[in-house]
């Protein structure tokens, strides 16, 4: 970026006697001072008291920074946090960014790790298959058919449901997705999957996934290995046209890494009962206890995500039964 170097200049200024003032009081040398009529008719005009003294300086630096900011597109704090403070302009990590520009930036990523670990994907059109091959031979069936005709695993409606760890970038990762045939409550897929990346924890509270797990996994063959082929997975069982049923799913498609076009989100679908809030709150658990009167996510270790995909397509029968909009 370019920023303006006058403006940061009055930042720094700015910076720099609050910091003293700051000091001044830490070492007890900050005592009250009595004001004249001068200082007093001061203050009345919004003068600011930096350490007994008046400074008009510093006020109009305010109000020109405050003009500046307001036409500003980006604004960021080059430094790090130290105990809630920035150690750039020492602001509070809920003040504004301390440099401003006129754009934004973006420094591009010679390595290549963002366009491989955060490209997202669309759900790709099936490849129609010969007829022959799925075994169709009369020249009937081939007239009715086509000469090709789409893969017959895509199902129309599927209730989805992942688990995550946190991997050594502290990124949310994939490790275990469930899928389910929404019509017929049949398991497509339920394994979990060996990140391919270095992980910090597997957050077992809440997945129910330990180390111990991941490594028999892995050592077994038993296991999906990577988001990638988790993906691949998915997708033999969902096309474009397939209605995917997720509670709260935005998590989950980020960690797929997967744009879907048709979704049912039963947490959303909760958002806008007719009846308002419901008591409690949103959980996947809550809602299966108040609307439908099942009790979910009762054990102690942790999460189990084919107990969660089933409970969603039920939550999600539950809003088609009672007319909700989907």
């Amino acid at each position: 970026m370019s920023p303006d170097v006058g403006i940061e200049q009055r930042q720094r200024n700015k910076a720099e006697i609050q910091r003293e003032n700051r000091q001044k009081t830490q070492e007890g040398s900050s005592t009250p001072v009595e004001l004249s009529d001068s200082s007093t008719l001061g203050m009345q005009l919004g003068v600011a008291m930096i350490g007994g003294e008046t400074s008009l300086e510093v006020l109009k630096q305010e109000q020109q920074e405050r003009n500046e900011r307001k036409k500003a597109v980006c604004q960021y704090h080059f430094g790090e946090v130290v105990n809630k403070y920035f150690t750039c302009c020492f602001g509070h990590t809920s003040s504004d960014g301390c440099i401003l520009s006129d754009q934004h930036s973006f420094a591009p990523d010679a390595s290549g790790y963002l366009e491989h670990e955060w490209k997202f994907h669309s759900t790709p059109t099936p490849r129609p298959q010969p007829a022959a091959r799925l075994g169709v031979t009369s020249n009937r069936s081939r007239r009715r058919l086509g000469s090709v005709i789409p893969s017959q695993e895509h199902r129309l409606a599927i209730a989805l449901d992942c688990e995550m760890g946190t991997a050594q970038s502290r990124n949310s990762e994939l490790i275990r997705l469930t899928v389910v045939d929404f019509f017929t409550g049949a398991t497509l897929i339920d394994s979990l999957v060996v990140p391919s990346v270095p992980m910090l924890h597997y957050n077992t509270r809440y997945s129910g996934v330990t180390f111990a797990m991941m490594r028999e996994a892995s050592r077994s063959g038993n296991c999906i290995r990577g988001r990638d082929a988790a993906r691949e997975a998915l997708w033999r069982f969902v096309g474009p046209e397939t209605v995917v049923v997720l509670h709260g799913g935005e998590n989950d498609t980020i960690a797929l890494r997967w744009m879907c076009g048709k979704v049912v989100d039963t947490f959303l679908l909760a958002g806008n009962m007719k009846e308002g809030k419901i008591k409690g709150g949103r959980s996947l658990k809550n809602l299966n206890l108040e609307l439908l009167g099942r009790n979910v996510q009762m054990g102690r270790k942790g999460h189990d995500s084919l107990e969660d995909a089933l409970a969603t397509r039920e939550l999600a029968n539950w809003f088609i039964e009672r007319g909700e909009t989907l």
